[in-house]
């Protein structure tokens, strides 16, 4: 969402930018260019029809190559994110079929999470295993091992 709201200030600023810039320097040209009154204010109008007509198309240029490149980000994203979604359950489906007992520790030594061979291993439900503490599974010695 940021990178849509940043674009609103980059065309802004390119519109304020080449609009300023054509405004001042046709407007300088014509008057320096043109001694009749009359022919100055047609072709001014003339000049601001162009100007319009002109940034109007740099705008939509810009925008359109900005929104691609958003899109170009947008699908590269969601491509990362399902490819990660898949690791994740590939994961999950590896630990919670795995033969063998894991768990998984915090850095505090707290038990974040076990499959159901480690619980089974030790004689508990899993559910059981994810409300102990570490100490309460294994001996003081092997404790100390993993805290």
């Amino acid at each position: 969402m940021k990178k849509i709201s940043w674009l609103a200030y980059e065309v802004a600023l390119v519109y304020l930018i080449v609009a300023g810039l054509w405004v001042s320097f046709s407007d300088r040209l014509l008057g320096a260019a043109i001694s009749d009154h009359h022919k100055l204010i047609r072709l001014n109008i003339l000049v601001d029809l162009l100007t319009v007509i002109i940034t109007a198309g740099l705008l939509l240029w810009y925008l359109r190559r900005s929104l691609q490149r958003l899109e170009s980000e947008m699908k590269e994203r969601q491509q990362v994110e399902a490819s990660l979604r898949e690791s994740e359950e590939q994961l999950r489906n590896l630990f919670n079929h795995a033969s063998v007992g894991i768990l998984l520790l915090s850095e505090a030594g707290q038990i974040v999470d076990v499959n159901e061979a480690f619980a089974r291993a030790h004689g508990y439900r899993r559910e059981e295993v994810l409300r102990m503490r570490m100490e309460d599974i294994d001996t003081p010695d092997t404790y100390r091992q993993f805290a």
